[in-house]
């Protein structure tokens, strides 16, 4: 299975076979929203190369290529298990198009998936439970499922700006 999904084979097993993946920043196990995230779609949809670490049969590395209206042609490796569990179901969001055009993103600006996707969660939680608002982070409505937030967050984190300096640094 390594080898013909990669390391999103890992996505079925943990969060779709035996329920154990985090949602909504591990508010719950159960993601009902997910619209198309399997190693199955990502292999008959977007893949369009395999590869591996030098001298390891397993090969579990692969291309892939979307052509979308929405975010255009991508072409980049992965996605790995931690980018489709963390910035699909711990941060809400439901559809490989938009994982996939973060992937892009994080790949391209050296950010690391697991920290950055769950500092991003924390901050969702603290806002959905009031604890921050607004004003802390500087008009941004944070909320579960919104890619596009997403995407603005890696940008401002990247480059340090506003609400994204405290977020890189935490």
């Amino acid at each position: 299975a390594l080898s013909e999904f990669g390391t999103a084979h890992l996505f079925d097993v943990i969060n779709n076979n035996i329920g154990m993946g985090r949602v909504y920043n591990g508010l719950t196990t159960v993601f009902k929203a997910n619209l198309d995230i399997s190693p199955q779609n990502l292999k008959e949809k977007y893949y369009t190369q395999k590869s591996g670490c030098f001298g390891c049969r397993v090969a579990c590395q692969h291309k892939h290529k979307i052509v979308s209206s929405r975010f255009g042609t991508i072409e980049n490796e992965g996605p790995e298990y931690g980018v489709l569990a963390h910035f699909g179901p711990v941060l809400g969001i439901n559809n490989l198009e938009a994982i996939l055009k973060i992937n892009d993103v994080i790949n391209r600006l050296g950010l690391d998936a697991s920290s950055t996707a769950n500092v991003i969660a924390w901050m969702i939680d603290l806002f959905k439970s009031n604890v921050i608002d607004e004003k802390f982070t500087d008009g941004l409505k944070l909320d579960w499922a919104n890619d596009d937030l997403v995407l603005k967050l890696l940008d401002l984190i990247t480059y340090r700006r506003g609400f994204g300096n405290f977020l890189a640094k935490a």
